[in-house]
C-alpha cells in the first residue's frame, strides 16, 4: 500500500512543488550533483558582486543543470540582468524563472 502525505502537505506553491517533484525524480550521478553545486556557488558569487542586483532578494536552486530562480526583482531591468548572469554561467542547461517584479 502506498501512503500519501496529508493533503495540506501537498498544497504548496506551484514553484516549490515543481522543484520538489524534479528533485524526487532526480537520479543524477555524483558528477552531476557536483556540477549543480558549482553552478549554485558560481551564481551566488556573481550575483553578489553585481552592484545593480540586490542579491538578498533572490534564491537560486540547481537540479541537473536546470537553474530555478526565486525572488522579487526591483524592476524588469534587474530581472533581465539576473537572467543574463545565469545564461553566462558554465554548465547551465535551462532556466526556470519564478521571480516576480516589485
Amino acid at each position: 500500500m502506498i501512503r500519501r502525505p496529508p493533503r495540506s502537505t501537498l498544497d504548496r506553491s506551484s514553484a516549490a512543488s515543481d522543484v520538489y517533484k524534479r528533485q524526487v525524480i532526480d537520479r543524477s550521478s555524483i558528477a552531476d550533483h557536483a556540477k549543480d553545486i558549482l553552478i549554485n556557488k558560481s551564481l551566488q558569487a556573481r550575483l553578489l558582486v553585481d552592484q545593480k542586483i540586490k542579491f538578498i532578494n533572490y534564491t537560486v536552486d540547481t537540479v541537473n543543470g536546470t537553474v530555478y530562480l526565486f525572488g522579487i526583482a526591483q524592476n524588469q531591468e534587474e530581472l533581465e540582468r539576473v537572467i543574463a548572469v545565469v545564461r553566462q554561467t558554465n554548465y547551465v542547461e535551462n532556466i526556470v524563472n519564478y521571480v516576480t517584479i516589485k
